[in-house]
């Protein structure tokens, strides 16, 4: 039987570049089941944005908006995950193009009891206006637009020689990760005590780790295009609870999904 899969964006007012990363899941080898939209309270452009692919593609598109004003990205992601009707979810962020090939990798790629992580190239800084100016969405191995061109060899021929690990890689990103359901609903989720938008990823990938879910890195492949943009800063709360989670070796979080499943707090294990 086929394994269904969503494809998760979290996004936030980011309508120029997200419209690239839309045009670029359209052009996929392999298309996920759906697509779900998990959207922190973006500006009016980006709903344009996102009504008039929803209208254009053949994929379901779910979006799911934040209310209120503050990025909450861990409630707005345990919100969206809620609502996936498939088995396996695939993650990015509103900034980044994906490589043509880049669902079918985490698809192809994916293992019980096993999380993976692609390759992240950055696109170079000064190229950003130009790209978005000229509708660009793909990029090929000798593109100048991008840094890191090495690891843009796309041979998935050697990612079977790559191992899980229980070691948490300083690769990690909420960007380019994919997951089983089970195992998401199994440690509850993202933690909403992360209050910010950042620190909420690495927690929810060293509780995996703690479940016995180990991780992998996709080798050459699993692709994504990152634009260069802030990022953001681990304020005090989040390095805390991140730090709580490794000294006590944390697994289900006590904030998390949850409360949108209808799972009573008397199954918290």
């Amino acid at each position: 039987m086929k394994t269904s899969t969503s494809l998760v964006i979290s996004t936030y007012n980011n309508s120029d570049i997200l419209n690239l990363v839309l045009k670029s899941i359209n052009i996929q080898s392999l298309l996920p089941d759906e697509i779900i939209i998990a959207d922190c309270s973006s500006n009016y452009e980006s709903e344009i944005i996102i009504s008039a692919f929803t209208l254009k593609t053949k994929i379901p598109v779910i979006h799911i908006k934040q209310s209120g004003n503050k990025l909450l990205k861990a409630e707005i992601l345990n919100k969206a995950i809620a609502k996936c009707k498939s088995e396996y979810i695939i993650q990015i962020h509103d900034d980044c193009i994906l490589h043509k090939h880049f669902i079918k990798d985490h698809i192809h790629s994916r293992k019980y009891n096993t999380f993976l992580f692609g390759t992240i190239i950055p696109i170079n800084q000064k190229k950003t206006d130009y790209i978005i100016k000229n509708d660009i969405y793909t990029f090929s191995l000798f593109s100048g637009k991008i840094k890191k061109r090495i690891n843009n060899i796309y041979l998935p021929f050697f990612n079977r020689f790559h191992k899980p690990t229980e070691y948490l890689s300083n690769d990690m990103t909420g960007n380019n990760l994919s997951y089983w359901k089970k195992d998401f609903i199994d440690i509850n989720g993202f933690n909403e005590q992360f209050n910010e938008y950042a620190g909420e990823d690495s927690d929810f990938c060293q509780r995996l780790l703690f479940s016995s879910v180990w991780g992998k890195k996709l080798q050459n492949c699993g692709i994504i295009y990152h634009f260069n943009s802030n990022t953001p800063t681990i304020d005090k709360n989040s390095f805390s609870l991140i730090k709580h989670t490794r000294r006590n070796k944390i697994i289900y979080c006590p904030q998390g999904v949850d409360k949108y499943l209808g799972i009573k707090k008397s199954n918290i294990h």
